[in-house]
Parts: C-alpha cells; sequence; structure tokens
C-alpha cells in the first residue's frame, strides 16, 4: 500500500433513502474516506439517516458534514475541484478521467466527489456548480451511488499506487 494516498471528500446529494446513505457511508469508510458530505438530505434520510449515518461515521473515527445544498459544500470547503458523479449514461456528459483526479490529489489539492442520492440525479442547475462527469463503461440501467462511489475510490486508489 502507499503510503500518504490522499483520498478525496465525497459526498451524497438529494438523498432520501435511510438504507441508501447508510450503506453510502459504510462504503466511504471501508474504502477508507476520512470526510462524507450529506448534501440536502429529504424525509427519512433527514430524520433517521443522517443519525444514523453520523454514529456510522462517529464509530470510525471519521468525519461527516451535514449542509442543506450543494453551494454550501462550495461555500464551506472550498474544494479545488467539484466533481459530480452522474450514476446514469448520458452521451452529453464525460467519462471521469480517475487519472487526472489523483494528479489533483498528488499536489495536496482538495477535490470532492459528489455522487446523486437520488434515481432523478443532479438538476441542469446543480450540473452548473461543479464539473460533472459520468462512470465509464456504463451499460443500460443506472448505477446506484454506492456502486458509484466504490468504483470511484477503487480506481482512485489503484491509480495512486502506480
Amino acid at each position: 500500500m502507499v503510503k500518504n494516498m490522499r483520498m478525496p471528500i465525497v459526498g451524497i446529494h438529494g438523498i432520501f433513502s435511510v438504507q441508501r446513505l447508510v450503506d453510502f457511508v459504510k462504503t466511504a469508510i471501508a474504502l477508507g474516506c476520512s470526510t462524507i458530505v450529506v448534501s440536502k438530505a429529504v424525509g427519512a434520510a433527514a430524520q433517521n439517516g443522517v443519525p444514523e449515518a453520523q454514529k456510522v461515521v462517529f464509530k470510525s473515527g471519521r468525519n461527516m458534514l451535514v449542509v442543506a445544498d450543494l453551494v454550501d459544500i462550495k461555500e464551506l470547503l472550498d474544494p479545488d475541484k467539484l466533481i459530480l458523479i452522474t450514476t446514469e449514461k448520458r452521451e452529453d456528459i464525460p467519462e471521469v478521467a480517475f487519472e487526472e483526479i489523483v494528479s489533483i490529489l498528488r499536489e495536496n489539492k482538495n477535490i470532492i466527489l459528489v455522487y446523486p442520492g437520488s434515481d432523478t440525479g443532479f438538476t441542469r442547475g446543480e450540473l452548473e456548480l461543479g464539473e460533472a462527469y459520468r462512470i465509464p463503461l456504463v451499460e443500460g440501467a443506472q448505477l446506484s451511488p454506492v456502486a458509484a462511489l466504490a468504483i470511484s475510490i477503487f480506481e482512485i486508489k489503484r491509480l495512486q499506487q502506480c
């Protein structure tokens, strides 16, 4: 394993499902992410999911920030790059270049990867707040945010070992 491996901050936006939120947080922790952002938690995810996710994060010794919207992520964390990862196959959105993310992390810059928490994905206005990319090689049905997170972090870690 490479020492001093830098990881991006990861976030989930527009989450309704308690289980999806908890699974996202557990996956992020298992893959070595130290900071998780929850943006625009709604309904049961806000009432029950956020406290449950916070408990998981606290027990792991990691960090979690809950904000109202994507604008708050930019304002509070001031990332060098805010990347919105779509979980659907859209030809109008380019494939994410994981090599570029790793290069930016090696420069000690801060990157935040945000995944949509609902099947409707990001709105057009939300996509304009950051740089939108999609996961390569996705065929047909959209990925869950947990699957997209796992693919992203795995690929970032793999490339950092090279």
